[in-house]
């Protein structure tokens, strides 16, 4: 088992600092000599400290997420090793304390790689004590993702951790994602839906959030958000539109006009300058289907085009 030293302990301090940061910018940053800094990487690579994304940028990796994994196989191994565990278990709780402090004392902090994004999710599932809120836009859940995610929602709720998620109406007409979050239902999890969701967001403990850098390219990584101020708007944000939704099983109520909520969304939309895709991607439904709700609004209002049927519509207050 390969043992810490200070080089090591430099260059994961430098890792967090400098998320996604490629070798040799590391050497240049440390001002040491560049094989002690090559071989002290190499030994935190080996004992999964540290990690390289596609793009070949440097993470720190959780203390409790790598090296804790390979303390248990010392142990299990032998008695003569307990010693050697020990002492790494002291070096991963001087790194695991090195790591929340410095987390905590920034207000944003930008995680630029997918790779990124999912080990801070793992790490904040883990953490979170009270509740678990959760955006969800996109009706579509990869099947990698909802079976990486089954264990860590499944544990968070078992330690008690209220979880809410919202995900678009449009869920109901994709059979795997629905699946995932009926299990989620039964789990004890809350689960709405509403005809557009502002943004992808994980707010935990209503302390920190994590939202996308930019909501249209979420391969660009994600904001981590600690700042009370921007933190408490997007709770508000979260507050507001699990009102505004309906529960997983519920039918949609129509409002005093009956309308259901996705056809005020889709007037809105459109009555806003949105052509039939960008609407139809907002809504997560196909150009097809916006189309046929938009000839389901203009029969009922008894229209013969599209400017005719927005000109009854703001007139009945429908927009």
């Amino acid at each position: 088992m390969i043992e810490l030293g200070d080089a090591e302990r430099l260059v994961y301090r430098e890792l967090l600092k400098t998320p996604g940061a490629a070798f040799p910018q590391l050497v240049q940053r440390l001002q040491i000599d560049h094989d002690q800094a090559r071989s002290a990487l190499d030994n935190l690579l080996s004992v999964k400290l540290a990690t390289a994304d596609e793009q070949g940028g440097l993470h720190a990796v959780p203390p409790q997420l790598g090296y804790a994994g390979l303390i248990g196989e010392v142990e299990r191994d032998a008695q003569d090793r307990l010693r050697a565990a020990d002492l790494a278990r002291g070096q991963i709780t001087e790194m695991a304390f090195e790591y929340a402090e410095f987390r905590s004392h920034e207000a944003i902090i930008e995680l630029t790689s997918l790779d990124a994004v999912r080990m801070r999710l793992v790490d904040l599932s883990q953490q979170a004590k009270v509740s678990c809120d959760a955006l969800a836009p996109q009706r579509n859940v990869s099947t990698d993702t909802i079976e990486a995610s089954r264990p860590l929602n499944n544990q968070a709720l078992e330690r008690g951790v209220v979880m809410r998620c919202i995900y678009p109406d449009s869920l109901r007409n994709e059979p795997g994602t629905l699946e995932y979050a009926r299990w989620l239902a039964d789990h004890g999890s809350g689960l709405r839906t509403t005809p557009v969701v502002p943004l992808q967001m994980v707010l935990i403990d209503s302390e920190v959030a994590l939202i996308p850098i930019d909501p249209d390219e979420p391969q660009l990584g994600a904001l981590e958000v600690h700042s009370p101020g921007v933190v408490t708007a997007l709770t508000a944000l979260f507050d507001i539109t699990w009102e505004r939704s309906t529960e997983l099983d519920a039918a949609p109520v129509p409002n005093s006009r009956g309308l259901t909520p996705q056809e005020a969304e889709v007037l809105r939309l459109l009555g806003s300058g949105h052509t039939d895709e960008s609407a139809a991607r907002r809504l997560q439904i196909s150009v097809r289907t916006l189309r046929r709700l938009i000839a389901d609004l203009t029969d009922r209002l008894e229209a013969h085009s599209r400017f005719e049927a927005g000109v009854k519509a703001a007139n009945r207050g429908w927009i």
